[in-house]
């Protein structure tokens, strides 16, 4: 070992022969990375013998010895407090606000994808249910709605279901009964021309039997039936009885054939759509009482047919 060595290592000279006798080395505190010193003390430094045992030897050594060892007069590093703000957020728990408030965002954000998820399937969901229920709501402001309505309260008969249609259709074949039967007789006595007359025989024994089968339906059926005409069929039968000559005759004529016309759509309509036999049957029996009337009626030639193709 040169002299140049062992004054690196710590000695002050070389000894004469034998094992190399080091000193007891004392405890040193750590060598700071900006502290600089003259060579002797810095390379006498105890953590840099200790440094210099676990350095490669051979080839490449020296590069590695240089690039290892701390370089002289180096500009001192910044210094940087060892309690920093992030050690200090680390180090100390967290906020309530923190972990939580960012777990909650993140299932606020999966809840309000479930919702707008659910809010689709339910915008299409009900866009569905506007297609399909758009007809029948069209459908409502129809002219036949108030019949539809008529139809769709029934009652289970022996004969079969009941609807309000055919209980009303019932209660008007007894109405026209009341009055177009006394209209009749009132013919056959006042006799103005003998079409006229032959008209009146026509109410008068057409109407005496459908009333006739009409009860008997009623009865079967259980439908109350008036006694009495309606007041408007009352004036009529008032009016007839006020006019004379051929006011009577015209007015016979067309106030009898426009009532018979609205029968006979009712007749037509019950007859197609009722689900009672017996009903059928009194809808067949008026069909054929009614187109008898009518045609007797317009075979007086005092029938106002622009009149009735306006509608009342």
């Amino acid at each position: 070992m040169t002299t140049g060595a062992a004054r690196a290592y710590g000695f002050s000279r070389l000894p004469p022969s034998g094992p190399v006798v080091r000193p007891v080395q004392t405890r040193v505190p750590a060598l700071p990375t900006h502290w600089c010193s003259p060579p002797g003390l810095l390379w006498g430094h105890p953590l840099l013998i200790r440094r210099a045992r676990s350095r490669p030897r051979g080839v490449g050594a020296r590069r590695h010895r240089r690039s290892a060892l701390p370089r002289l007069n180096a500009p001192p590093a910044p210094y940087v407090p060892s309690d920093t703000a992030e050690q200090r957020s680390r180090s100390q728990p967290a906020a309530p606000g923190g972990i939580l408030s960012r777990g909650i965002v993140r299932s606020s954000r999966s809840v309000l994808r479930r919702v707008n998820g659910t809010g689709l399937l339910i915008a299409v969901l009900v866009a569905t249910l506007g297609a399909l229920s758009f007809p029948v709501w069209s459908y409502a402001d129809r002219a036949g709605t108030p019949q539809a309505n008529l139809d769709a309260a029934s009652t289970p008969t022996p004969w079969g279901p009941l609807s309000a249609t055919d209980r009303d259709f019932v209660t008007k074949v007894r109405l026209a009964g009341l009055w177009e039967g006394a209209a009749g007789l009132q013919a056959q006595q006042r006799a103005p021309s003998v079409a006229i007359k032959a008209a009146g025989d026509h109410l008068v024994m057409g109407h005496a039997a459908l009333d006739q089968h009409d009860r008997d339906v009623a009865g079967k059926l259980g439908i109350e039936l008036p006694s009495q005409p309606s007041p408007q069929q009352q004036g009529w039968l008032r009016q007839l009885t006020a006019d004379t000559g051929t006011a009577y005759e015209r007015d016979f004529a067309n106030l009898l054939r426009a009532a018979h016309g609205k029968v006979f759509a009712l007749v037509a309509q019950v007859r197609a759509t009722t689900r009672n036999s017996l009903v059928r049957g009194l809808a067949d029996d008026a069909n054929t009482t009614v187109l008898d009337h009518m045609t007797m009626l317009e075979a007086t030639g005092l029938v106002d047919f622009d009149a009735l193709a306006v509608p009342s």
